[in-house]
């Protein structure tokens, strides 16, 4: 005999006096399975919540568009003059003058990407917020109708059009959080 074949044979004794864990049904039988399904984006579009924080999120995007459109003007016009000034101001004045000029453009970068953030992180919170209460309005209604899986449209190929509760959800996510504050930070 083969090391080789020693060692099967080993193996398979040790697999043979291995003990084995059967799982057992309960007594009262497999319970079924109920499947639902919601539309997310759907519920993401047209509930209450969502579109306050849209329009939210439009009203701030617009201010912080207004502010810069008028600092980036401010700016062209800053340069513009410097580069007008630039054979009058001695060498040392205009070098000076540049500096300023470039910290100005440096924290217009910065007011920009501190605007860009602040429109990400409302969206963030505003879908957190509402995911969150999706949840727990999709797990009531589970619970009410011994629903035992909910899935997403968006993952699902072909399902009849009863196993939708997405306009159940909405409904209570409507009656939940029918506004969302947002805090621009």
């Amino acid at each position: 005999m083969s090391l080789k074949s020693l060692a099967i044979a080993v193996i398979l004794a040790a697999l043979a006096f291995t003990p084995v864990k059967t799982a057992f049904a309960q007594a009262d039988g497999p319970k079924a399975v109920t499947i639902a399904l919601i539309d997310y984006q759907r519920l993401l579009r047209e509930s209450k919540g969502m579109q306050d924080a849209a329009k939210q999120i439009n009203a701030k995007g617009k201010e912080l568009e207004t502010v810069i459109k008028n600092r980036q003007k401010e700016l062209q016009a800053a340069e513009t003059e410097l580069k007008r000034q630039r054979t009058v101001l001695s060498p040392e004045a205009f070098q000076k003058r540049r500096a300023d000029f470039e910290k100005d453009v440096a924290e217009f970068n910065r007011l920009q990407k501190r605007s860009a953030d602040q429109i990400t992180a409302a969206n963030q919170q505003s879908l957190k917020a509402a995911d969150q209460q999706i949840f727990i309005s999709a797990q009531e209604i589970a619970k009410a109708n011994n629903i035992t899986l909910i899935l997403r449209r968006s993952n699902v190929y072909m399902a009849a059009e009863a196993m939708d509760i997405t306009d159940n959800v909405l409904a209570e996510l409507d009656k939940k959080m029918p506004t969302l504050k947002l805090n621009f930070k």
